[in-house]
């Protein structure tokens, strides 16, 4: 199937303990890098690295989530993920967030936020 930048993805994860589902958004295709997104920010991460998203915003979700920008995540289909949907491809205004935040990053790779920022 492949992957697209700046599209939003139901991925079930194999290397998760135990494998489950993640909702992803694809920042990078020639190799597969991922921001997940999740129902509760982590306590542990920098707060300022995770981005508020809104039901509005993105319509598939059911409650208010927060992309965590903190890491970029690899998945390689079929390997350590399954497609198991794709959802809409990220708004322009939930990118500029992330590209906001990333641009002030002090936890991402400088290979990774140039690579997210020309992307989306």
């Amino acid at each position: 199937m492949g992957f697209r930048i700046g599209q939003i993805y139901l991925l079930f994860c194999l290397y998760t303990k135990p494998p489950k589902p993640k909702i992803a958004i694809c920042v990078c295709d020639s190799k597969p890098l991922f921001f997940f997104i999740n129902s509760e920010p982590r306590p542990y991460l920098d707060q300022s690295s995770q981005i508020l998203v809104t039901p509005h915003e993105l319509p598939f979700l059911d409650y208010n989530s927060y992309i965590n920008t903190s890491e970029v995540v690899t998945c390689v289909e079929p390997i350590t993920c399954i497609i198991k949907k794709k959802f809409s491809v990220v708004p322009k205004s939930v990118a500029d967030k992330i590209k906001k935040t990333v641009k002030s990053s002090t936890t991402l790779a400088e290979r990774h936020i140039k690579t997210i920022l020309r992307n989306l």
